[in-house]
């Protein structure tokens, strides 16, 4: 325990953010989980809402330029989102003692 996890909590870490940004940036697996909705909803524990991914794609299907502009907005988000787990995550398991 005391050799192993804090070897391998890096490895660990990033299995895990690789595992959640495929999960959100794949349309299967949030559509299952959320089901899809064309109405904004406000509370989410009482009606299906839409995923990002599915969001990004019903807005760039359109061809209309402001839901295409929405659709790279949606996806920065998206980005973003997962961009800041890594550097949070990053920032847990760094090595503690200033050496590398």
């Amino acid at each position: 325990m005391r050799v192993v996890l804090p070897t391998a909590s890096a490895g660990l870490a990033t299995a895990l953010i690789l595992s959640i940004a495929r999960g959100i940036g794949e349309t299967a697996i949030p559509l299952l989980v959320s089901g899809a909705s064309s109405f904004m909803n406000t509370n989410p524990f009482s009606n299906p809402m839409n995923s990002l991914p599915l969001f990004i794609y019903d807005a760039y299907v359109t061809h209309e330029p402001i839901a295409i502009e929405r659709a790279f907005g949606a996806a920065s988000v998206l980005l973003i989102m997962v961009l800041g787990l890594f550097v949070v995550l990053r920032l847990l398991t760094r090595d503690r003692k200033g050496t590398r």
